[in-house]
């Protein structure tokens, strides 16, 4: 083989390996489809997890089973059984309940992406970071409260990193998730407005 023509071939097989690790990257959907196939792995999921905002940093956490959550931080307790959210403020012992749309629940709870992005969003991948995965989710409602969420995704286990929000009125809020795991299955009043151990003084209902 002359120079030329060896010069040739390996500019085919760096071609043909730059094409090869260009299809093995995961897409934005792929990326989107592993965390929630992660998150249903298991009957339900526990998360302890810091949110920073404006308002400074705290910690809080959830228990999750496909669209139904447990909520907890400092301030607020919230309960969703897939239809009634209850939400408990700390300070004044006041119960809101609602049936709330799925962009109301995604600024609620943004764990809640994973159950109705497809259809609702457009998404993109971004540059990773750190090691991990990024993806942008864009409502497709114009009138959303949300303007974009950023999740972050550990690639060695699926499990969400990171979820950032972006809102119309400029609020930003990162949740950071300190540590995430699953469990077995949870009884259903774990979903359900528990008065007993948050007792309230008045109850809104907003239905």
């Amino acid at each position: 083989m002359n120079i030329k023509n060896y010069r040739i071939y390996i500019l085919c097989i760096f071609a043909l390996c730059c094409n090869l690790l260009q299809a093995a990257e995961p897409t934005a959907a792929s990326i989107l489809q592993g965390v929630r196939n992660k998150m249903v792995s298991r009957p339900a999921v526990d998360v302890v997890f810091t949110i920073k905002g404006d308002g400074g940093d705290f910690q809080g956490s959830a228990t999750i089973a496909g669209a139904s959550f447990f909520f907890k931080t400092p301030q607020i307790a919230m309960w969703y059984d897939g239809k009634t959210q209850w939400t408990y403020l700390t300070s004044s012992r006041e119960v809101n309940i609602t049936e709330p749309s799925s962009e109301e629940i995604t600024a609620s709870n943004p764990f809640a992406i994973l159950n109705n992005y497809q259809g609702n969003y457009n998404y993109r991948r971004l540059p990773d970071a750190g090691g991990r995965h990024r993806v942008r989710l864009e409502p497709l409602d114009k009138n959303s409260p949300v303007n974009n969420i950023i999740l972050v995704v550990d690639p060695a286990t699926n499990w969400p990193a990171a979820i950032a929000l972006s809102f119309d009125d400029n609020r930003k809020v990162d949740v950071v998730i300190d540590k995430i795991s699953g469990k077995g299955a949870v009884p259903e009043t774990t979903f359900v407005y528990a008065p007993a151990m948050y007792p309230a003084d008045e109850i809104i209902d907003l239905r």
